[in-house]
């Protein structure tokens, strides 16, 4: 249970810190680099640490391109999901690596 927790508690960490640089890199740039991307006629989304981006290029000569940045719960939970069980699993592994060797 106390590695399970200290998983938990890593990887919350870590999302955090990508949610943080996903959104500066947006600020700066509008991409995120930590993400998921999903490119479609004249849109691309891209999903990562809690961050859903959306750019809907123009078609049109007189049109303008559109950014926009929203909140995915979703992903940030999935995130410290996943980040929890590969943690969770080195850890376990590495408990039985040295368990073995002493």
């Amino acid at each position: 249970m106390k590695k399970l927790l200290i998983a938990f508690a890593a990887a919350v960490v870590i999302s955090l810190i990508c949610f943080a640089v996903n959104y500066i890199s947006y600020r700066a740039t509008t991409h995120i680099p930590l993400a998921v991307r999903h490119d479609g006629g004249e849109v691309t989304v891209e999903i990562g640490f809690g961050w859903q981006c959306v750019h809907t290029y123009a078609m049109t000569p007189n049109d303008h391109d559109s950014r926009s940045i929203r909140l995915e719960p979703f992903s940030l939970i999935f995130s410290v999901l996943i980040l929890t069980g590969g943690i969770f699993i080195l850890l376990l592994a590495g408990t039985a690596i040295f368990r073995k060797k002493n």
